[in-house]
C-alpha cells in the first residue's frame, strides 16, 4: 500500500494547548460499497516529544472516526496518517493536514525529534 505524499484532507488550523477534538468521514469511500470498518490506526508526523500526538482513536459507526490530539509545536505542520481497514478487507489509507497556528511560534521552527510518523494508535484496542 503506497501512500500519497501530500494530505488529501486538511483539519482547521489549531492553536496549541488548546483541546484537538477531530472527526473525519470515510463515507466517501464505504458508503458506495455498502462496507464497515473494522479497524483503524492512526498516527503523525513529525514525532517525538512535545509533537502532536494521538490520545485516542474511536469510530462512530458506521463510516466516522473520532479522534482527540494534543502537543504540537507553533508554526509547525502536522499530517496525521488514519489507515483503514473493512470487513471485506479493503484498505484505505488517509493523510491528513493539520496546521499549527504561528502564533508564539519560534523562528525558525526547531527540528522535529522525528520527521517520521510516531507509533500509531489503533482502533479497537488490543484486549
Amino acid at each position: 500500500m503506497s501512500m500519497p505524499s501530500l494530505p488529501n484532507d486538511w483539519w482547521p488550523v489549531a492553536q496549541v494547548g488548546m483541546a484537538l477534538d477531530y472527526s473525519f468521514s470515510v463515507a466517501r469511500d464505504l458508503g458506495p460499497v455498502n462496507d464497515v470498518i473494522q479497524t483503524v490506526s492512526g498516527s503523525a508526523m513529525p514525532s517525538g516529544t512535545g509533537e502532536l500526538v494521538i490520545n485516542s482513536l474511536s469510530v462512530v459507526l458506521p463510516f466516522s472516526i473520532a479522534l482527540n490530539l494534543s502537543g504540537g509545536v507553533a508554526g509547525r505542520l502536522y499530517i496525521v496518517q488514519l489507515v483503514v481497514n473493512t470487513v471485506a478487507g479493503r484498505t484505505f489509507p488517509y493523510l491528513i493536514g493539520l496546521q499549527m497556528a504561528q502564533v508564539l511560534a519560534d523562528c525558525p521552527l526547531p527540528p522535529a525529534p522525528s520527521p517520521g510518523f510516531g507509533t500509531p494508535v489503533v482502533w479497537p484496542a488490543a484486549s
